[in-house]
This record gives C-alpha cells, structure tokens and sequence, in this order.
C-alpha cells in the first residue's frame, strides 16, 4: 500500500520544525524511527506513566486522548516517545524537549464521513508498533480522542493484537467509553478487518431512531436513546391530561 503522508519531525522545541512530503510507508516508519530516533537509544522522557483526566491508557504502549489536555510537561510525564497528531485543523502537539527527540506523526485528516482514513491504518499501526518495539509509549490524538484517532487505535489492536474489529471496539470502549468513529470511518475500519482477517465482525443495521444504516456495534446506544425519547414524549403526554 502506498500514499502521500505529511510527516513533520521535532528535534526540539527551540529547533525549527521540519516537514517533508514522503509516499512509500515503510521508507515513512524506517526514517520516523531509525534515522531521526535510533531504536536501540529510544528511552522514555519520564519515569512514570501517572493518570491523567481525559488521556486514556488503550495498553502500557498506547494512549489516546483529545488535543486539550496535551501540553509538554504532560506528555513528559507520561513518557511519551511519539506522538500521533490525527487532525488537518489544529496546530502542531506541542512536544516536551527530550533526548532522543520525540517522534512526531501528523495524519492531516478531518473527522467526515467522506475522509479517507484507509491510507494511514498501516502506517500509523507500523509506527505505533515499532516504537512498543523499541520499548516507547505513543499517544495518538485528535480534537476529541472520540473519532479519528479512535479508528487508528483500533486498526492497530487488529493488525497487531490479533483483535477483531468487534473486540478492538469493546476494549477501547471499556476504557474511553465516548469513543464513536464516524460511519465512514467503521466502513473503511470493516474493510481492513476483511482484509486482515477474511471474514467481518462488525456489520451494518438499519436503525430506527436515525432512519439510516449504523454499525451493529453502536445499537444498545442507540437502543438506550429510543427509549429516552418514548420514555419523555409518555411523559410529555401524561401531563397534559
């Protein structure tokens, strides 16, 4: 699989911030980690990985989390080696200064139906997972850690974790439960899932509250919604007789 990704590596927070225009993903992942971070010296920033509100710890190498808690010192804490910026409209993380430099990721998407995330599940999974190699903790983020970054996570814990696309959900879900990728983005998440594993565990359903296709996985919430809505126009009814 080849594409066109915007890669930005920060040496420093004093050094100017350098970009490049690369296609190939496996030449992206071998100069995000071999030629700008050696592996054999990528060593953590901090000595502990604490709990923070709103960052969610996915596994001891993975963590999500929405843009406005992000701030150097934060991610010093937790011990972040790379960083995963899944937005097109909000600027650069800012990164602690480390040596090693952290590794910096941008996947330059909005969170639309119609966005092509497909291109990055590889290249973001190979990241994460050759920085976990190497003994590193990435956070992957976006504007809300609901969508965007959501689906990357999951892409990873089915080509890495053995994980069906249904079970990735409920782990992720279990740990940040506001998660929700967006249609288009459980399609393509489907898509990847027939390919790794030939056979799908998530479909979609047509559900009544939206009068539109849903993925099976989001119905209890749906479901939960339904009953809300009845729950209030019962009550609405019984107080005007």
């Amino acid at each position: 699989m080849k594409t066109e990704t915007e890669i930005v590596c920060i040496h420093s927070s004093t050094e100017t911030q350098t970009s490049t225009v690369v296609k190939n993903r496996d030449t992206v992942v071998q100069e995000i980690l071999h030629n700008n971070v050696p592996t054999d010296t990528l060593i953590r920033c901090g000595n502990q990985k604490p709990t923070i509100p709103g960052i969610s710890e996915i596994t001891d190498h993975l963590l999500l989390s929405s843009a406005a808690v992000l701030r150097p010192d934060i991610l010093s804490r937790l011990g972040v080696n790379c960083v995963i910026n899944a937005t097109s409209e909000l600027p650069d993380t800012p990164l602690p200064e480390c040596d090693p430099p952290v590794i910096y990721l941008r996947v330059p998407v909005l969170d639309r139906n119609e966005t092509d995330l497909t291109p990055y599940f590889e290249l973001v999974a190979d990241t994460i997972d050759q920085v976990r190699q190497s003994n590193g903790v990435t956070l992957v983020h976006c504007v809300a850690g609901i969508s965007r970054s959501a689906s990357l996570c999951l892409a990873y814990l089915m080509k890495y974790n053995g994980m069906t696309l249904r079970n990735a959900y409920r782990l992720v879900k279990s740990i940040r439960p506001q998660i929700k990728p967006n249609s288009g983005f459980m399609r393509q998440l489907i898509t990847y899932e027939f390919q790794l594993y030939h056979e799908n565990s998530v479909h979609f359903v047509y559900n009544e509250v939206t009068k539109t296709q849903i993925p099976d996985l989001y119905e209890t919430d749906y479901e939960q919604m339904l009953l809300f809505q009845r729950k209030y126009k019962n009550a609405c009814f019984i107080g005007r007789h």
